[in-house]
Order: C-alpha cells, then structure tokens, then sequence
C-alpha cells in the first residue's frame, strides 16, 4: 500500500495507532512475528491436524492477518489456520468449499483441548 485510501482511518483510532508516517506514506505497517517450529502451540495444532487424518504443514506466511496485534503486539504465540485457498482469501468475491469450513471447526476443537 503506498497511500492510504482518503477515509480509512476515519473513525478508526486502533489503526491510526498503529501506522508509522513517512512522508505522506505508510511504513512499517505491522510488526511480524515467527514461532519455532517445536514450539507448543505448534505441536498441538500438528496433532490436531494429523488426528483429522490430514497432513501438518507448517510454513511461514507472506502477508497480513489479525496476529500482528496478539503476536507482534502482545507477544501472545499465534498461529494461523484456516478454511480455504490462501491465494484467493480476502478478496472480492471470497469463496470457501463448505466442507473446508467444517473441517477448520473439528481443528479448532481439536485445538482447544491440545492446548
């Protein structure tokens, strides 16, 4: 982003806080975060994973989600999980196969008792 939309941060003080001005622009947007991989919360979201019978992957991801404020904010460990195609979440016209959503509710659940 490399002006922010007229209006955006109406209204929004959380966000204003959170923006570093540099000459009209924004930088340093969101502070990230990274959790090593045989962290705790990242072993018991592999284990709920595999007890859906599915592969654990666990990778970095490239972009932005609500964890910059639990993680990169407030050192909360975070991870990421959800239903859908990364490459097409948080578009115009957003789409997701019910039975991913589903599927994301049994992890959650899973989740919550690994941890």
């Amino acid at each position: 982003m490399r002006r922010v939309p007229r209006g955006l941060l109406e209204n929004r003080g959380h966000l204003r806080h959170h923006l570093d001005w540099a000459g009209g622009r924004a930088a340093n947007l969101l502070p990230a975060w990274r959790l090593e991989e045989d962290h705790p919360r990242i072993e018991a979201a592999r284990k709920a994973v595999s007890e859906l019978e599915l592969e654990p992957i666990v990778y970095r991801r490239n972009g932005f989600t609500n964890g910059y404020v639990t993680a990169g904010k407030l050192g909360v460990p975070t991870i990421i999980f959800g239903a859908g195609d990364e490459a097409g979440c948080h578009i115009v016209d957003e789409t997701c196969p019910v039975d991913q959503i589903l599927t994301a509710c049994s992890f959650y659940a899973l989740l919550e008792s690994k941890l």
